[in-house]
């Protein structure tokens, strides 16, 4: 899951082979979720051997049915600004933001179904703007 905007548009999908000529994906979409009660939204992904089948807010947003990882694989959560693949100058919309900003992660959930058959994972965050204001980038 990637959430490149402020717009509630995010994408999901797989790649894999790195990001050269030997890239590859399958099931890259981009769908928009809406606002929830608590403000939290839950992403989620079922990996079976059968395929991946990917969640927003408990409705299903992308089924791929391979190929399929069979490796031991790890979650990272990480943030990373906008424009970051343009070198190493951050995008005017980061220069014009309001800072600090928040991405609240509140818990990760990763479990076996049936060991080594099935493997589910929950993420569970919200971005949130601070109410402090500051200075925009200073780089």
């Amino acid at each position: 899951m990637e959430n490149f905007k402020r717009d509630g548009e995010v994408t999901s999908g797989l790649i894999w082979g790195g990001y050269g000529p030997d890239s590859k994906g399958a099931g890259r979409i981009r769908y928009k979720v809406e606002e929830t009660e608590d403000g939290y939204h839950y992403f989620s992904l079922d990996w079976s051997r059968n395929g991946y089948v990917f969640y927003a807010d408990g409705k299903e947003t992308c089924r791929i049915d391979g190929p399929v990882s069979e490796v031991e694989q790890f979650i990272l959560v990480t943030t990373e600004c906008i424009g970051y693949r343009n070198g190493d100058q951050p995008d005017e919309q980061l220069r014009q933001a309001t800072l600090p900003d928040f991405f609240i992660v509140d818990h990760v959930r990763v479990f076996a179904v049936k060991p080594l058959q099935h493997l589910c994972s929950l993420v569970c965050c919200k971005e949130q703007n601070s109410d402090q204001q500051s200075s925009a980038w200073d780089g």
